[in-house]
């Protein structure tokens, strides 16, 4: 006797609307993490300081299991909530980068910025947990990758393009 196969992950609206705000986030998150180390490449002409930039995202992801841990023990929606208000209003001290002298604002954000993907990443596959069965959760996953992955294809090109874009108004005085 055969198993009935499981419904697609499409069928449940809470996946639909997770992948769409994700689909966002993830881009987002792309766009972002290239554009802060290409701003302090811009803001001082030193590689090693926009790689810096790089380092302070990915700094946090080295204690992400104590991230997980905290996640486990609260309402994960409610957390998820928290952590991406968190994240936007994180990024407003962006505002006050204007020269060289700023660049300590770009780290301070990038590395705050590394806490929340750790804590988004830790929660979400909690929540996928949640709203989906087990047999499910590969084509899940395997359809966040896809979109994740895309992002990081995209985001540079798109990117490189608003930044030329900025510079040539910037140029013209617009």
């Amino acid at each position: 006797m055969s198993e009935a196969r499981p419904k697609s992950i499409w069928a449940g609206r809470d996946f639909r609307l997770l992948f769409a705000g994700l689909g966002l986030s993830l881009f987002g998150d792309s766009l972002l993490i290239l554009v802060l180390a290409i701003w302090v490449k811009s803001l001082t002409g030193s590689n090693a300081q926009a790689g810096a930039t790089f380092v302070l995202l990915m700094l946090p992801s080295l204690v992400s299991p104590l991230g997980g841990f905290v996640v486990d023990r609260v309402r994960r929606r409610p957390f998820l909530v928290v952590v991406n208000a968190g994240s936007a209003l994180m990024l407003l001290p962006l505002l006050r980068v204007h020269a060289a002298g700023d660049v300590p604002i770009v780290y301070g954000v990038a590395l705050a910025y590394g806490v929340s993907l750790a804590l988004h990443g830790a929660a979400m596959n909690g929540l996928l947990k949640e709203l989906l069965p087990d047999a499910q959760l590969g084509d899940a996953n395997g359809a966040l990758q896809a979109v994740q992955q895309g992002s990081r294809l995209l985001a540079p090109l798109l990117g490189r393009r608003h930044l030329r874009d900025c510079r040539g108004r910037r140029r013209r005085g617009g």
